[in-house]
């Protein structure tokens, strides 16, 4: 080759065609499903609440709002016992899931971390100064019993 002539170009090849039959991504779906299962982790929740007299037992969604969190779950208990049979009712509603259980009823505010799932009990007392409904009024209420 002499020292004028260009050198032939390389062209690149294009990529080849997507395949239309490839599978869809589940990242949606396992999305969707993920919080289907939180919420119903969070309903059972409530309902063991609900049958051991728990008091302003809500729901919240605050998956839009919370980094760390899918739902809250809040109630109230009237007395030292009610609330140590309110935690028991929680594990067990919560099956052998991992759970990081701080609090109890000395300091009037006792919390279970189920990672998707928190669960606040609190006494009347605390429940009314902390107003975690209202510091999360962000989050959608999907259910509250008086």
């Amino acid at each position: 080759m002499s020292p004028t002539a260009t050198p032939p170009r390389r062209t690149k090849e294009p990529p080849p065609p997507m395949s239309t039959d490839a599978a869809p991504t589940d990242a949606p779906a396992s999305a969707t499903a993920h919080l289907e299962e939180a919420e119903a982790l969070g309903r059972r929740i409530v309902d063991a609440l609900a049958d051991r007299q728990a008091e302003e037992i809500v729901l919240l969604d605050v998956s839009a709002v919370a980094g760390f969190t899918d739902y809250f779950v809040i109630a109230s208990a009237t007395s030292s016992r009610q609330f140590e049979a309110l935690g028991e009712a929680v594990e067990r509603a919560a099956d052998d899931r991992h759970l990081r259980r701080e609090g109890g009823s000395e300091g009037g505010w006792q919390l279970f971390d189920y990672s998707d799932v928190v669960v606040h009990l609190f006494a009347r007392e605390e429940r009314a100064y902390y107003d975690l409904e209202g510091l999360w009024s962000a989050g959608r209420q999907l259910l509250r019993i008086q």
